[in-house]
């Protein structure tokens, strides 16, 4: 009512400042009765009921769907948020609902249709909603000024006399000596296209235009006879199809406003443009080829009957692999892409310009570059989570059938897709680590300084990393950023924008280097973990050689990061060493072999593990219950309080990887990514 009672004065405004006095005919009052009220402006006015009708013809010679729209945003701004919430579901079903048959529905901003079409209306958050109708708002402006502005007392005919025509062309200037053919004037093309049409490709032209909703085009005697859950399933295939055309139509952007033109104009060469974009073209005729059979399914009345076929054709078999090759490769350059783009904009200033210029042309929807290159990771995100409603609603058994089995395929494809970007990103972070190591803190009489002293970090895989506290002794403590490798585990200091290894020395006096100095980088073919009994964040790793073994403390920055971290620690163990060494029931542990001069124990369950002490010398400690663990100079092994109560095996309880009883060191294929 509200809308309507602004609308109504607005028109009446504009009416009246167009017309300030009413023509000398109206103001007669020898008139017919029939029409006696309507002949005077003043007149309307004087009556309610006539100025309603009157206004609403009025009204009903232009769209005014854009006007009201803008009005109703409008009241947005002094809404609170229950109020909100309320009148965003009413704004959607009056201007935003595609399946609703409204009159007055506007055009909206592709990211707000995008949204909307995954998410219901009710369920978005406050400041979503008023955002979306702002953006909304704001696509209709131009409509608005233009309904409310004053029309021309002299209209401008559209097409100029031919005389006046003829006179204007004659002004335009002709280079002298310039042949043209005949009967084609100066200035005029009758051929060619301009920059922007160049780059228009024909399907992205296509896919400028909105889908067509099914209800819209399904007969109503046939959408009346679609029981609930079958209603329901076309809802979530419509959902399918029209989302595919966005992404479609986003990666053609992709191509057409940035990578050819970047090209054409020389900004970037085609090596590194299949750096930044790699197998764009590719995706974008497999996403177009699957858009395309899923329009062919919807030919029939816009009901689709079965799906499984096509889906099964896309991400399953050969197609399937080929489909995870190209998305593996395109999505696990984007975090590097993004990056080099971004320096590239800060170097270049022509090339930020162009960036800009680009990133506002319609076509982009209000979206930057940096937005659109992750629509292809985004993509595969939907895919299992589509799929498995459409199963969900289908009842024939065969059919649904192919549909889990191609949501099961786009899961794989998906993880897969995870994997390659995790692995990209930590060779990423492994080369800027690289860049910024200093090794100068190395020991040379350290028997792995002449090893590392050149260690390349890039050239090996990475597992795990993340910032840890090196308790080197109870009074010194190190913040350093633990780098966990395929067969090594470095620690490295920040300093400044340096990364530094560096040993450190385990006493205040001048002692013997080796003995007393611990390295920044551990084997693991040849170190162990421990729990530390009195920190739930600790634990030991125990690094044994030729000359003895030492105990590194690291602490983790919470218990449930100590867990983590404990798991991927075990991983890494585990391929460092080659082989299950942390089994149970009698099976054999780090230094049951009788490695390195080291006996072997008993400890509680028949377990074998280190019977020497971990320098030489030493025996054998009781524990409370009667089992018997390690004894020696490090003090491993001293009682009851530096093990877990009642002599638990450090794994027996809670093993590193936090997975209840279960050992670290599995099988190198258990661990195995």
């Amino acid at each position: 009512m509200i809308i309507s009672v602004l609308t109504f004065l607005s028109v009446l405004l504009t009416y009246s400042i167009l017309y300030p006095s009413p023509p000398h005919s109206l103001s007669t009052n020898t008139v017919d009765d029939h029409s006696s009220h309507f002949t005077s402006i003043e007149l309307v006015k004087s009556r309610p009921t006539h100025l309603l009708v009157f206004l609403q013809h009025v009204i009903l010679q232009f769209d005014c769907s854009s006007l009201l729209c803008y009005l109703h945003a409008d009241l947005f701004k002094n809404l609170s948020t229950k109020e909100t919430k309320k009148q965003f579901v009413e704004f959607y079903n009056s201007f935003l609902d595609k399946s609703a048959v409204s009159i007055l529905r506007v055009q909206i901003p592709h990211n707000v249709s995008f949204e909307l079409d995954r998410t219901r209306p009710d369920l978005l958050s406050e400041e979503q909603q008023k955002k979306f109708v702002q953006d909304v708002q704001l696509a209709q402006a131009p409509e608005t000024l233009f309904i409310l502005s004053p029309i021309p007392l002299i209209p401008i005919p559209l097409y100029l006399p031919l005389s006046s025509s003829s006179v204007l062309l004659s002004s335009i200037s002709v280079d002298e000596g310039v042949l043209l053919p005949e009967g084609v004037l100066p200035g005029l093309s009758l051929s060619g296209t301009t920059p922007q049409q160049e780059e228009q490709d024909p399907r992205l032209l296509e896919l400028e235009q909105d889908p067509p909703n099914w209800r819209e085009h399904t007969p109503p005697d046939t959408l009346k006879d679609l029981s609930k859950k079958e209603t329901k399933r076309q809802e979530v295939i419509n959902e399918l199809f029209a989302t595919e055309h966005a992404h479609v139509r986003m990666l053609s952007v992709l191509q057409t406003v940035f990578w050819k033109p970047l090209e054409r104009e020389e900004l970037m060469t085609a090596t590194e443009l299949a750096t930044i974009f790699p197998s764009l073209d590719e995706i974008i005729d497999m996403h177009y080829a699957f858009y395309e059979h899923l329009k062919k399914l919807r030919q029939h009345n816009f009901i689709v009957k079965a799906i499984g076929t096509t889906l099964l054709n896309r991400f399953g078999g050969t197609e399937g692999e080929w489909f995870q090759k190209l998305t593996s490769r395109f999505c696990s350059h984007q975090t590097w892409a993004l990056e080099q783009l971004k320096m590239r904009q800060k170097k270049d200033p022509r090339f930020n310009s162009f960036i800009l210029e680009a990133e506002s042309r319609p076509q982009c929807r209000r979206l930057q570059l940096k937005d659109i290159i992750p629509t292809e990771m985004q993509r595969l995100t939907k895919y299992p989570l589509l799929l498995e409603n459409i199963a969900k609603c289908t009842e024939d058994t065969l059919e649904k059938e192919s549909i889990q089995q191609s949501a099961e395929c786009c899961r794989k494809i998906l993880n897969h897709v995870n994997e390659e970007v995790k692995q990209m990103e930590n060779l990423l972070t492994l080369k800027d680590y690289q860049r910024r190591l200093d090794t100068s803190g190395l020991k040379p009489s350290n028997e792995l300084y002449l090893e590392y002293k050149y260690l390349d970090l890039a050239q090996r895989r990475m597992i795990y990393e993340g910032p840890l506290t090196w308790r080197v002794t109870k009074e010194k403590t190190l913040e350093v950023q633990c780098v966990l490798l395929g067969d090594l585990l470095v620690l490295l200091q920040k300093q400044d924008d340096k990364m530094v290894l560096k040993c450190q020395s385990k006493s205040n006096i001048a002692v013997q280097e080796g003995k007393q100095m611990l390295s920044p980088i551990i084997k693991l073919d040849s170190a162990f973990l421990r729990e530390v009994a009195t920190d739930r964040k600790a634990f030991y790793v125990i690094f044994t050689w030729d000359s003895g073994a030492q105990i590194y403390e690291l602490v983790a920055q919470s218990v449930g990061e100590r867990r983590n971290g404990g798991e991927w620690f075990g991983k890494g163990i585990g391929r460092g060493r080659g082989r299950s060494e942390w089994g149970r029931g009698g099976e054999k542990c780090l230094g049951g072999e009788a490695r390195r001069g080291l006996g072997e124990g008993e400890v509680s369950g028949g377990e074998k593990g280190l019977g020497r002490g971990l320098g030489g010398g030493g025996g054998e400690g009781e524990v409370s219950g009667g089992e018997k663990c390690l004894g020696g100079e490090e003090g491993i092994g001293r009682g009851r309080s530096e093990w877990e109560r009642e002599g638990d095996w450090e794994g027996r309880r809670r093993s590193e990887c936090g997975r209840g009883e279960r050992f670290m060191g599995r099988e190198e294929e258990r661990w195995k990514i």
